[in-house]
């Protein structure tokens, strides 16, 4: 229900879904709704046992051009060195306006860390990026 609330709202800016166990289903269904947002500005997605599938799906919706987020929170998942490469890589393409990733305490290798980094080099706009583990 929230997923497709993301989609058709006009007005929705945040959206805090901490510790809500929803899980990579739920991230899955959230990242397709936000494919078609575009007024979503900050997304809290900490603690809610998003796995490398759910990492995934979210790198798919944050490569689209139209999001206009901000902030990102998605601490105390399990995402790992797969979803956080993937991120690595929807970074490269676009979210212009991202300012700040919080993928901290999400299992993440020193290929993963590198590749976010080296994403964040790329970006015109520099961003707060916290990997601590």
């Amino acid at each position: 229900m929230i997923a497709k609330l993301v989609v058709v709202t006009a007005v929705l800016t945040h959206l805090d879904l901490y510790d809500n166990n929803i899980k990579d289903e739920g991230a899955i269904a959230i990242s397709e709704g936000l494919k078609g947002n575009k007024c979503l500005e900050k997304l809290n997605l900490g603690s809610n046992r998003i796995g490398v599938k759910g990492g995934k799906a979210l790198a798919s919706a944050l490569g689209t051009a139209v999001l206009m987020l901000k902030s990102i929170n998605l601490t105390f998942n399990n995402i790992g060195t797969d979803g956080a490469v993937a991120i690595a890589e929807a970074l490269k393409s676009g979210m212009g306006v991202l300012t700040t990733l919080n993928l901290g305490y999400n299992r993440l290798d020193g290929n993963a860390k590198i590749a976010l980094t080296a994403a964040n080099r790329g970006r015109a706009v520099p961003l707060d990026l916290k990997l601590n583990d």
